[in-house]
């Protein structure tokens, strides 16, 4: 499996970010929440939202840049066929507390594969 992450696996349009939003599976914790929904590709599709109010565009591209690295590094773990959206909520969150929320967010939904 290829460990770069590809433009096959961004999530990007708005149409898409609004279908995953709707699905009724979604799960947070402290700091992050993921929503996910089926798609009919044989890959997952990863899409990274900030909520308003996320300090200054340093700060939010370094977030979005953050789960972007974490997801391509982690894809492994994802079953396909899912799009998951990451939103992130203002904190004092370093990569690895980032990296916490994500895999605790990814074992608690359907989307991950047995590891």
């Amino acid at each position: 499996m290829r460990k770069s992450l590809t433009r096959k696996e961004r999530l990007k349009k708005k149409d898409e970010f609004q279908r995953v939003f709707r699905s009724p599976t979604q799960f947070s914790c402290a700091g992050a929440k993921l929503a996910l929904a089926s798609n009919s590709l044989d890959n997952s599709r990863l899409g990274v939202g900030l909520s308003k109010k996320f300090g200054n565009a340093v700060e939010r591209n370094r977030a979005k840049r953050q789960v972007r690295e974490i997801f391509r590094l982690h894809k492994q773990r994802v079953k396909p066929g899912f799009d998951l959206v990451f939103l992130i909520f203002p904190g004092h969150f370093s990569y690895a507390d980032r990296e916490k929320q994500y895999l605790s967010l990814l074992r608690r939904s359907q989307a991950a594969s047995a590891y």
